[in-house]
Protein backbone atom coordinates (compact mmCIF):
# COMPACT_ATOMS: atom_id res chain seq x y z
CA UNK A 1 0.00 0.00 0.00
CA UNK A 2 1.68 3.51 -0.89
CA UNK A 3 2.05 6.02 1.64
CA UNK A 4 0.79 8.59 -0.62
CA UNK A 5 -2.52 9.58 -0.94
CA UNK A 6 -4.44 11.76 -3.37
CA UNK A 7 -5.91 14.58 -0.62
CA UNK A 8 -5.91 18.49 -0.51
CA UNK A 9 -2.56 19.96 -0.18
CA UNK A 10 -1.44 23.51 0.73
CA UNK A 11 1.06 25.21 -0.92
CA UNK A 12 1.50 27.91 0.70
CA UNK A 13 3.92 29.76 -1.42
CA UNK A 14 0.81 30.73 -3.83
CA UNK A 15 -1.72 30.30 -1.05
CA UNK A 16 -3.62 27.66 -3.70
CA UNK A 17 -5.17 24.52 -2.37
CA UNK A 18 -5.52 21.39 -4.94
CA UNK A 19 -4.77 18.09 -5.34
CA UNK A 20 -1.77 16.52 -5.07
CA UNK A 21 0.39 13.50 -3.78
CA UNK A 22 2.60 13.87 -0.60
CA UNK A 23 2.77 12.18 2.35
CA UNK A 24 0.04 12.73 4.59
CA UNK A 25 -0.15 15.76 6.43
CA UNK A 26 2.85 17.54 4.58
CA UNK A 27 3.16 21.12 4.67
CA UNK A 28 5.41 22.97 1.89
CA UNK A 29 7.77 25.42 3.69
CA UNK A 30 8.76 28.30 1.56
CA UNK A 31 10.63 31.53 2.40
CA UNK A 32 7.84 33.35 3.73
CA UNK A 33 6.23 31.03 6.35
CA UNK A 34 10.06 30.29 7.05
CA UNK A 35 10.67 33.95 8.13
CA UNK A 36 7.43 33.75 10.68
CA UNK A 37 8.98 30.75 11.75
CA UNK A 38 11.83 31.94 12.77
CA UNK A 39 10.63 34.82 14.12
CA UNK A 40 9.09 32.78 16.53
CA UNK A 41 12.13 31.14 16.92
CA UNK A 42 13.44 33.77 18.00
CA UNK A 43 10.73 34.90 20.54
CA UNK A 44 10.95 31.54 22.06
CA UNK A 45 14.48 31.16 22.11
CA UNK A 46 15.41 31.69 25.98
CA UNK A 47 12.06 30.11 26.81
CA UNK A 48 13.37 26.84 24.55
CA UNK A 49 17.05 26.73 26.00
CA UNK A 50 16.40 27.31 29.49
CA UNK A 51 13.04 24.43 29.70
CA UNK A 52 14.90 21.42 30.38
CA UNK A 53 11.11 19.70 28.45
CA UNK A 54 9.85 22.03 25.85
CA UNK A 55 7.45 20.08 24.21
CA UNK A 56 4.78 22.72 25.09
CA UNK A 57 6.51 25.28 23.84
CA UNK A 58 6.87 23.81 20.52
CA UNK A 59 3.40 22.77 20.59
CA UNK A 60 2.24 26.35 21.80
CA UNK A 61 4.61 27.85 18.56
CA UNK A 62 2.91 25.08 16.02
CA UNK A 63 -0.60 26.66 17.30
CA UNK A 64 0.27 30.29 17.11
CA UNK A 65 1.92 29.55 13.26
CA UNK A 66 -1.08 27.39 12.39
CA UNK A 67 -3.42 30.23 13.16
CA UNK A 68 -1.50 33.19 11.79
CA UNK A 69 -1.51 30.89 8.23
CA UNK A 70 -4.87 28.69 8.61
CA UNK A 71 -3.60 25.51 8.41
CA UNK A 72 -5.72 22.83 8.65
CA UNK A 73 -4.88 20.44 10.35
CA UNK A 74 -2.53 22.55 12.39
CA UNK A 75 1.14 21.89 12.75
CA UNK A 76 2.40 19.66 15.71
CA UNK A 77 5.35 21.08 17.86
CA UNK A 78 7.50 18.21 16.29
CA UNK A 79 6.63 19.60 13.18
CA UNK A 80 8.04 22.76 14.07
CA UNK A 81 10.97 21.19 15.98
CA UNK A 82 11.91 19.37 12.98
CA UNK A 83 11.96 21.86 10.56
CA UNK A 84 13.92 24.61 13.28
CA UNK A 85 16.67 21.30 13.96
CA UNK A 86 16.86 21.31 9.11
CA UNK A 87 16.95 25.00 9.16
CA UNK A 88 19.86 24.34 11.89
CA UNK A 89 21.43 21.79 9.77
CA UNK A 90 20.72 23.50 6.41
CA UNK A 91 22.55 26.83 7.72
CA UNK A 92 25.68 24.95 9.08
CA UNK A 93 26.63 23.43 5.86
CA UNK A 94 25.66 26.03 4.09
CA UNK A 95 27.98 28.16 6.83
CA UNK A 96 30.69 25.95 5.14
CA UNK A 97 29.72 26.37 1.87
CA UNK A 98 29.95 30.06 2.13
CA UNK A 99 33.70 30.33 3.54
CA UNK A 100 35.26 28.06 0.62
CA UNK A 101 32.96 29.43 -2.32
CA UNK A 102 32.42 33.23 -1.56
CA UNK A 103 28.88 35.05 -0.91
CA UNK A 104 25.63 33.29 -1.22
CA UNK A 105 22.00 35.42 -0.84
CA UNK A 106 20.42 32.45 1.39
CA UNK A 107 23.39 32.25 4.11
CA UNK A 108 22.96 36.09 4.48
CA UNK A 109 18.64 35.72 5.15
CA UNK A 110 20.01 33.05 7.57
CA UNK A 111 23.14 34.28 9.51
CA UNK A 112 20.94 37.75 9.49
CA UNK A 113 18.04 35.56 10.99
CA UNK A 114 20.22 33.37 13.36
CA UNK A 115 21.93 37.03 14.58
CA UNK A 116 18.77 37.97 15.68
CA UNK A 117 18.07 34.54 17.25
CA UNK A 118 21.54 34.59 19.04
CA UNK A 119 21.26 38.15 20.46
Amino acid sequence: MSQHSEKECIDASTTNIGLCTSPLNKFVWNMANTRVLLDLWKDNYNALTSARRNTNIYKQMAAEFSNTFNIVPPLTGYQIQSKISNLRKQFRREKLQVGSSGDNYFVNILLFYYSLIIR
